[in-house]
């Protein structure tokens, strides 16, 4: 082989490796372009639908909160208490407080770190989880509540 032929047999071998090497760039930079594209566009839909899942539970949340300034005290939910018992908890609803109407009964604030303050005590500022009323009578109790803006 002369010296002309190899070198035309490397060039062409070189030609080769650049082909394949330009071939797989291509490959590689449309993969990278597709993943910058649709990655964003993915998350920006998730985050849409999480966004309209949100507002529509909140849009959705005002009809099923007994408000007590749109119910009488007849028409709110009501908490059936034991002897000396204790309700449910009723979970607290965001920028809102909770009323109870009713006769031998003590509310009871129940903060997120699990304490807990009768409403006659001076009761801390803190994040409230939610309140529960317990019956300070010897029959069974039944109390009206309702959330107040």
């Amino acid at each position: 082989m002369r010296f002309s032929e190899a070198k035309s047999s490397a060039e062409a071998e070189g030609t080769e490796k650049a082909k394949r090497f330009r071939k797989t760039a291509r490959r590689a930079i449309v993969a990278i372009t597709v993943f910058v594209i649709l990655v964003p566009i993915t998350y920006m839909v998730a985050d849409w639908k999480k966004t309209s899942e949100t507002e529509t539970a909140r849009q959705e949340a005002p009809s099923s909160i007994p408000l007590a300034s749109k119910l009488a005290v007849a028409e709110r939910p009501k908490l059936v208490m034991p002897p000396r018992g204790r309700s449910e908890e009723i979970p607290r609803a965001p920028g809102m407080r909770i009323v109870m109407d009713g006769d031998n009964f003590r509310l009871h604030n129940v903060y997120q770190d699990g304490t807990e303050c009768a409403s006659e005590d001076a009761c801390p500022d803190g994040p409230l989880r939610g309140v529960y009323a317990t019956n300070e009578s010897d029959k069974e109790n039944i109390v009206a509540w309702a959330y107040v803006e």
